[in-house]
């Protein structure tokens, strides 16, 4: 199926593993040119670049990857510059980076008050200015469009995820506003809120009864996605990766609108908790 990103220039922050990872992999099978960013592991991120070149129709000429530090405005900007210099402009972007707030894990009563700012100064903040800094590229392209990746813990929680939930929450909300002034710039504007997913995050810091907890009270292949979207990106929670591609289609016929998709799921590659 051609999803008509071929030629695409593609952003995938956080794109050193896990969702982003897979994602980036699979803008570049549909044909796109991928740039992804890292937080500090550069080895990593080169990986990542080779492997695209491995899987993707234009070759390693067609990647790139930069630093971004959500907590550093210029080094988001600079992430971007460096991104449509590389690739020849900026069609997609997915803001999928963020900084695990594990210095905050912890009730909102105890915990101090500079690492909550911290969290969500970097989750929310950071991902704003990402999308602030790639809207000029976005407006300039002939079919801009954007990808904002929340959680499942936005709307359900857990005991010591205040500022996480919050920072995701607060993602909900700009793109319900995002929504009305993308639509006058003739940029789609969508959100996609995974479950709990097997990434190697999560393996390292969930212990196994949460992860086994999480998989009690999750249905298997329970997903919900818009009637309109092709029956195989909502086919298996083994795939949840479908929906950016999909959702940033450039298709003739596409609304400009946010959305929201929901997912719990294993990204490709890593042991299921089954």
């Amino acid at each position: 199926m051609d999803m008509g990103m071929n030629g695409r220039s593609v952003l995938v922050t956080g794109g050193t593993r896990g969702i982003g990872r897979a994602v980036a992999l699979a803008y570049a099978r549909e044909g796109a040119r991928v740039a992804l960013t890292y937080a500090s592991d550069e080895g990593a991120a080169a990986e990542v670049v080779d492997e695209i070149g491995e899987v993707g129709e234009v070759g390693k000429s067609g990647a790139a990857a930069f630093h971004l530090d959500l907590a550093d405005r210029a080094s988001i900007a600079a992430a971007v510059a460096g991104t449509v210099d590389a690739l020849g402009g900026l069609d997609v972007l997915v803001a999928n980076a963020v900084r695990w707030p594990i210095d905050a894990a912890e009730p909102l009563g105890t915990l101090d008050a500079a690492v909550w700012d911290h969290a969500l100064r970097t989750n929310l903040e950071g991902t704003a200015a990402t999308v602030r800094a790639a809207w000029p590229h976005l407006r300039e392209a002939e079919a801009g469009r954007i990808v904002l990746v929340s959680s499942g813990v936005s709307r359900h929680g857990f005991a010591g995820a205040t500022a996480y939930a919050a920072a995701k929450a607060g993602l909900d909300g700009l793109v319900a506003a995002l929504k009305w002034e993308a639509g006058a710039e003739g940029i789609l504007v969508n959100i996609v809120s995974p479950g709990f997913t097997v990434t190697e995050n999560n393996l390292a810091h969930f212990p196994d009864e949460v992860r086994e907890s999480v998989r009690e009270r999750t249905r298997r292949a329970a997903c919900r996605c818009p009637p309109t979207w092709p029956a195989r990106s909502c086919g298996s929670v083994r795939r949840p990766t479908a929906t950016s591609p999909v959702s940033t289609s450039p298709s003739p016929g596409a609304s400009i609108e946010g959305r929201r998709s929901a997912k719990i799921g294993i990204v490709p590659d890593l042991e299921s908790f089954q």
